[in-house]
């Protein structure tokens, strides 16, 4: 089963990724565990693996929640990972425009609870 079409789904990820800047200094070993990372940050926020890849375009509205400022470009950078765990997980086909319609909001500076909120409609 894959994830229905109309249906909004939010859920609060624990967890800010690296930055890009930082990441860009990861050898891609480190890139590639933060990938599945992600997936476990996921899992335990509750969205659970779909059986088969949605077959159609979905909407992914992203919040960042950091205890430091943030530039829009290394936000969007940062999720990378985010996405890929997304697709691995079934929400969506690919993170193309064809597929997704990605939006990164501005990151908000929270020093006492920093996470990331997705929603995917």
């Amino acid at each position: 089963m894959s994830f229905p079409k109309g249906l909004t789904f939010p859920v609060t990820v624990e967890w800010v990724p690296p930055s890009l800047n930082l990441m860009l200094r990861m050898n891609r070993w480190k890139r590639a565990g933060l990938r599945q990372l992600a997936g476990q940050y996921l899992v335990a926020a509750g969205l659970p693996r779909q059986q088969s890849p949605t077959n159609h375009r979905v909407k992914v509205t992203i919040q960042m929640y950091r205890k430091r400022p943030m530039d829009r470009d290394n936000a969007a950078g940062a999720l990378k990972v985010l996405f890929d765990a997304l697709k691995e997980f079934g929400y969506m086909r690919d993170d193309s425009e064809e597929w997704a319609d990605l939006i990164v909001l501005p990151v908000i500076v929270d020093r006492k609870r920093p996470r990331t909120e997705i929603t995917i409609e």
